[in-house]
């Protein structure tokens, strides 16, 4: 599974260094917390030895920051859900603003089901498992499963397995959205900012559209996730190059345009 994790390595006030780090262990003593983060501290002093480990990749990426003024900021790890099916279930019967999921949807209803691609650490497997446990009216003929690529490459089928598992894979129909395929388009309006804008035509056409991802912090946009399912996710390429500029990205009221 991969991971988006940063390393901000820059000269700070007196020479020191600064690096975010996944990690969950560290070699250092824990000098204190920080909102909810773990402060590690080391003077120049005390710091001839000191070897991280970033959580990148499925093995982790080691660093050697013997020598260095470093400060190592790791995040506070949280316990899970004690029943995560349990929990999925009760979201799903009592949505925000809405009723129940399960009984909006009709058998004989098309749904479309938006995941985030490889690039995304989501436990795609288990959730659309329980997802699909509680829509057990829908027959998968029924059902896409679209991966939300945005701009990136699509997902080999390797890499499908990896994110769904091989059960939901040979059930269900997995598509990669593409979004430079205008066949694979369809126009749904113009953006308040005057240009076109194309959605995947699959997911449009559904009669239901379901979108699984998550909300975490974004070094550009504050917070990032929710809506991004759908919009880059399943979006043109040029209403994507067109949203992310740099004029909208410094419009205070766009609403985190990455």
């Amino acid at each position: 599974m991969n991971f988006e994790h940063y390393v901000r390595n820059r000269p700070r006030e007196g020479g020191s260094r600064f690096v975010r780090t996944g990690m969950r262990k560290q070699n250092a003593s824990l000098g204190g917390r920080h909102g909810n983060a773990l402060i590690v501290r080391q003077s120049l002093a005390d710091c001839s030895s000191m070897h991280v480990t970033l959580e990148y990749g499925t093995e982790g990426l080691p660093l050697d920051l013997s020598g260095l003024d470093v400060t190592v900021v790791a995040p506070t790890f949280l316990k899970g859900l004690d029943d995560e099916a349990k929990s999925f279930r009760e979201a799903m019967d009592s949505p925000i603003g809405c009723e129940s999921v399960t009984g909006r949807i009709g058998p004989d209803e098309s749904v479309a089901v938006v995941i985030p691609d490889i690039t995304r650490a989501l436990p795609n497997e288990r959730l659309l498992g329980c997802l699909f446990a509680e829509l057990d009216q829908v027959s998968p003929e029924n059902v896409v499963i679209i991966s939300g690529t945005g701009t990136h490459r699509e997902n080999t089928e390797e890499e499908w397995i990896q994110m769904v598992g091989p059960e939901i894979f040979r059930r269900y129909r997995c598509i990669n959205h593409r979004g430079g395929d205008w066949d694979a388009m369809t126009g749904v309006g113009k953006s308040p900012f005057g240009y076109d804008v194309h959605f995947n035509r699959e997911y449009c056409e559904a009669d239901r559209r379901i979108l699984l991802g998550f909300i975490e912090p974004h070094f550009m946009a504050g917070f990032s996730g929710g809506y991004k399912a759908a919009f880059p996710g399943v979006t043109s390429v040029d209403a994507i190059m067109r949203y992310t500029v740099r004029k909208i990205f410094v419009i205070p009221t766009a609403g985190g345009a990455c």
